[in-house]
């Protein structure tokens, strides 16, 4: 498999071990590692013509996203990046059952820069995966330079609330995640886009909508998925990485310590 580079490795293990990937594609839909399936990129894509665009897609997980970019959206072409060669390998295959081979490309890619070249992209898209990378100007600075002019980023992402200290929950989400999601809150984001030389910047704050689907996951993880996870995962992760973990996620949500949204901004002519 090809190697690029990019800096935004998630270190030591698989954050999706190969074989949660279809508990995930369950609780999600199938090619999807995160909340909302294609509907949430509906509403994430809203109002933007992605027709005959050429589309980088960040954290493009088993390629679900991807698929839709071209079978829905029209894109005449799409490559998709990601660290982990579990979840490409699925996205490989999803794509050549579609018949899309030819006109998505999957990447895994190593720290660094973008190894693509500047002005190369229409329109560079990410969903629920950058709040993995914590140097955020080196990433936003990035995604600019290989934008074309009048370029788009559209992504969703998972921020965090104004607070000034962790509550005891929002501390736990922390440790639950392994102390590797950096999340800033609207205004950061806002601002480093800004920094960036981005312009016309709408965050729109989904904290309301994932708290509902939060809430409907954990039912599914309490009941129908709970067997199959066990079997799958062990009785110590179905209670820490499956059970605690969303109880604690719906808590930071109601808190609203943690609040997901979706981000459009343009590059300039």
């Amino acid at each position: 498999m090809e190697n690029e580079t990019a800096d935004f490795q998630i270190e030591d293990d698989d954050y999706y071990p190969k074989s949660h990937l279809s508990i995930f594609e369950k609780l999600w839909g199938k090619g999807f590692l995160s909340p909302g399936g294609p509907e949430e990129i509906s509403e994430i894509l809203s109002g933007i013509d992605l027709k005959n665009k050429r589309i980088l897609d960040i954290g493009c997980g088993m390629g679900g996203i991807d698929l839709l970019l071209i079978q829905k959206y029209g894109a005449a072409e799409v490559v998709g990046i990601d660290v982990e060669a579990p979840v490409l390998e699925k996205a490989k295959l999803y794509a050549l059952e579609a018949g899309l081979n030819k006109s998505i490309q999957f990447k895994l890619v190593e720290p660094g820069p973008l190894s693509f070249d500047d002005v190369s992209f229409d329109v560079v898209f990410s969903k629920d995966a950058l709040l993995h990378i914590s140097d955020k100007p080196m990433l936003f600075s990035e995604i600019f330079r290989v934008l074309k002019p009048e370029g788009l980023f559209v992504a969703g992402d998972w921020l965090r609330g104004e607070y000034k200290e962790l509550s005891e929950q929002m501390a736990l989400f922390n440790k639950l995640s392994d102390e590797e999601f950096d999340m800033v809150t609207l205004k950061d984001y806002e601002s480093k886009l800004m920094k960036s030389g981005f312009s016309d910047i709408v965050l729109r704050d989904r904290h309301n909508w994932y708290l509902g689907v939060a809430e409907r996951e954990l039912k599914r993880i309490q009941g129908p998925l709970k067997d199959e996870i066990i079997e799958t995962a062990g009785l110590q992760s179905y209670e820490d990485d499956w059970l605690l973990f969303w109880q604690v996620l719906v808590n930071t949500l109601t808190s609203g310590e943690f609040r997901p949204a979706h981000i459009k901004a343009t590059k300039d002519p």
